[in-house]
């Protein structure tokens, strides 16, 4: 844990969240901020979903749908049958299913056609499709390509006859359903003509009830064939029997009357059964004159006024509905992709510190303080008028800024922690090169200087001595100089003549290769110590800690580290590694800051992040 954790701060500045908080990267706030931030890409998407949609109602011509519907009367009345005048009984549903299946045969569709001579209609027939369906070509290019592959069967040798083509067409455009619960069978039709979706669809209805009529009377055909067997053969039985009767003689005997009776039996026997069928044949005979069906026509199809597809405002809904998924698809892609540190929570869960601030990204050009500075040699009181740059002394001349107010925290924080145990020696470093921790360490030992305490700061990046460069020309001496031959420390010290920091160079010329060897050593402890009796708070430029171990190397110096997270700079892959492997470093980590942030696009990520407040408390004094 770090160091502020450690001694448990009672403060408003310092987050007190719980882990299941920090784990919680995700939330509402963020939806909304990842659609504002890639609003051009969801825009694009729909825009380009949505001029498909145009294009297919462009191209794809008006079909019509036209409906009609047949009804299974289980009441009808057979003036024929022997229950006549009373209801024939409900009706199975699968009957009802069947009979759905039986409209939508080949051999129905197919006598369709045939009537109507469909085959030769260019909407149906073997020749260019006439519709320009797109969708349609796409279906029968993949069919044909999914055949070349093997997964679906190969054209039947007679996929080329027109009316094979036509009857496949035809059954594509068919449309038969049962209404619901009902006896009711819905036939309906889709055709580029509303007069010929009409006819189709009542050609079918027709077809059905001629159906329905001939299954009748081939039914009862085959019946009374049947039944004409059977009574020429009953009548010959019943013929037989009678003889048989006839030309019995009793000899009086009991036995002799038993058998009588016998043949009489049988003799009535086959006259029941021959007059029954007698019956049974004249009443077939009676319905093969009878046309009627349990089916008939409940509505005729009548050509429709709209057209049925494409419906434009369907199309252009799933157009752009389609668009606004796969754009918002991307969008959270492309967020969940960008691994980027930019938020508050993110520093706080993957840093396992508390977050001490935002530091605006300054225009430099904006600011409106002189550039050149004076600083003093403490040995000979020279001054030396430097190129200094405005940003590292923006809390000097800034004072109502976000910057400064962060800087305030940090020395707050530091303060805070300085009650409860040593925070004298404070480091400032960062993951990564370029994230600002030098500008940050300038300002903060210029804060803590124009809070009156003795402050000294010194650049240990012995690598790269940006500091140095910046903040005094061609420096002759350093900490280096200190730590190889001694001497005094006065010859190598510049004073800033605003706010009195006291500035100790690092090293000129070529980068230090064993810096780590130097920071490590017992001279360097030592040397520490010392100044840590002549200053109150000493402030130290550290190299990153990724790139080199020098930081680690100089661990056992520091009483706490204030960590700067470039923002929008390092991936948070990066930053949790980086701390992870900072061995003494993370647990000396006060807190943390995010650095050159945009103001502008860091509201889209972070709702943390509110100047109304600022603008409220400072009003005129607030500069931007």
């Amino acid at each position: 844990m770090n160091l502020a954790r450690n001694y448990s701060i009672k403060a408003d500045y310092i987050s007190t969240k719980t882990e299941a908080e920090r784990q919680d990267l995700v939330d509402f706030g963020f939806i909304l901020g990842a659609m504002k931030r890639q609003w051009l890409l969801i825009a694009l998407a729909w825009f380009l979903f949505a001029a498909l949609g145009v294009a297919y109602i462009v191209i794809t011509p008006a079909t019509f749908y036209a409906s009609s519907s047949v009804i299974i009367d289980a009441k009808r009345i057979d003036p024929f049958r022997e229950d006549s005048g009373t209801a024939s009984g409900a009706i199975d549903p699968g009957f009802i299913e069947s009979q759905v299946a039986t409209i939508n045969s080949i051999a129905v569709v197919e006598d369709v056609v045939r009537r109507l001579g469909l085959q030769d209609d260019p909407e149906f027939g073997s020749g260019d499709d006439p519709t320009f369906n797109p969708i349609s070509h796409v279906r029968a290019a993949l069919k044909t390509a999914l055949q070349s592959a093997g997964w679906l069967p190969p054209q039947p040798p007679n996929s080329n006859d027109p009316i094979r083509i036509a009857v496949e067409k035809v059954k594509d455009n068919l449309d038969v359903h049962r209404g619901g619960l009902s006896y009711v069978i819905a036939i309906g039709f889709s055709s580029l003509d509303p007069e010929k979706a009409a006819l189709i669809a009542n050609a079918f209805s027709e077809r059905y009830i001629e159906y329905q009529v001939a299954s009748r009377l081939v039914g009862a055909g085959r019946t009374k064939d049947w039944l004409e067997e059977r009574i020429e053969e009953l009548r010959s039985r019943a013929a037989v029997a009678d003889r048989a009767v006839a030309q019995f003689q009793p000899d009086g005997g009991s036995e002799a009357q038993v058998r009588l009776r016998e043949l009489e039996s049988n003799a009535q026997s086959y006259r029941t059964l021959y007059n029954n069928f007698l019956d049974r044949y004249a009443r077939v005979v009676q319905e093969q004159s009878f046309s009627g069906s349990e089916a008939r026509i409940l509505t005729r199809a009548v050509p429709p006024t709209q057209r049925d597809a494409p419906i434009i405002s369907i199309v252009m809904l799933m157009a752009s509905s389609a668009g606004l998924a796969l754009g918002t698809a991307g969008a959270f892609l492309r967020e969940i992709s960008d691994r980027k540190v930019k938020t508050t929570r993110q520093v706080e869960s993957l840093a396992n510190c508390d977050f001490l601030g935002f530091l605006p990204r300054f225009d430099v050009g904006s600011l409106d303080y002189a550039a050149t500075r004076s600083v003093t040699s403490k040995l000979d009181g020279s001054s030396v008028a430097h190129h200094y740059q405005p940003l590292l002394s923006a809390v000097i001349h800034q004072p109502y800024t976000r910057f400064t107010e962060t800087i305030r925290n940090i020395v707050v924080t530091c303060n805070e922690i300085g009650r409860a145990s040593r925070c004298k020696v404070i480091g400032v470093t960062s993951c990564i090169p370029h994230e600002g921790k030098s500008s940050v360490a300038v300002n903060l030992g210029h804060m803590f200087s124009r809070t009156g305490r003795r402050t000294l700061l010194i650049d240990l990046d012995f690598r790269f001595p940006y500091l140095t460069s910046a903040l005094v020309d061609n420096p002759s001496r350093g900490i280096l100089d200190l730590l190889e031959s001694g001497g005094s420390l006065d010859d190598k010290l510049w004073i800033d003549a605003e706010s009195g920091l006291h500035v100790l160079p690092g090293v000129s010329g070529e980068p230090e290769a064993a810096a780590h060897e130097m920071l490590g050593s017992r001279r360097m402890k030592q040397l520490m110590d010392d100044l840590s009796a002549h200053y109150d708070v000493i402030v130290l430029d550290m190299s990153p800690i990724a790139p080199s171990v020098d930081v680690r190397a100089a661990a056992h110096l520091l009483d706490g580290v204030v960590l700067v997270v470039g923002w929008n700079m390092l991936t948070a892959d990066v930053l949790r590694r980086t701390i992870e492997t900072s061995g003494e470093i993370k647990s000396k980590i006060i807190g943390a800051v995010l650095n050159k942030v945009d103001e502008k696009r860091v509201r889209s990520y972070d709702s943390s992040y509110d100047e109304s407040y600022w603008v409220g408390y400072y009003g005129p004094n607030l500069k931007k």
